[in-house]
């Protein structure tokens, strides 16, 4: 049952309407949070959807939500869990446009925010991730 709702969200965000729609903003709030835990609690083929799923969502999805929800996933006490929220943070920040960091500033900030406690962490591979980010930022930005 998990792998069909899956595959559901899969196709529902590999849709290009989830760009700039009110209810996609609502419903990633929800929906997103548990498709990623399902990325380290999980067996395999539950891992693997959930991962093409959380793809899609970064391909097609780039809203602040979307930031939001990987924001948190990187403050959890999973180290997995944050360690992949910060890998999708770096991806989405690589499909930015300038844009959409004017769009998002709020979530822009937090994001600015958990990657300055990333550096300041222990954690080197956050750390590593964390600077890569704020490079990618930068180029953004100008």
């Amino acid at each position: 049952m998990i792998k069909n709702a899956l595959l559901f969200l899969k196709e529902l965000f590999n849709n290009e309407l989830c760009k700039n729609n009110n209810f996609y903003s609502h419903f990633i709030k929800v929906v997103l949070p548990a498709v990623l835990i399902k990325t380290c609690y999980e067996k395999n083929f539950i891992v693997i959807e959930a991962k093409k799923c959380l793809s899609y969502a970064i391909s097609n999805c780039t809203i602040s939500e979307t930031v939001d929800v990987f924001v948190e996933g990187c403050n959890t006490k999973n180290g997995v869990l944050a360690e992949l929220s910060m890998g999708y943070l770096g991806d989405l920040i690589k499909k930015m446009d300038k844009k959409y960091y004017e769009e998002c500033g709020e979530s822009v900030h937090k994001l600015v925010k958990q990657l300055n406690i990333e550096i300041d962490g222990k954690r080197m591979k956050m750390k590593k991730s964390a600077e890569t980010i704020i490079k990618d930022l930068k180029s953004l930005i100008g």
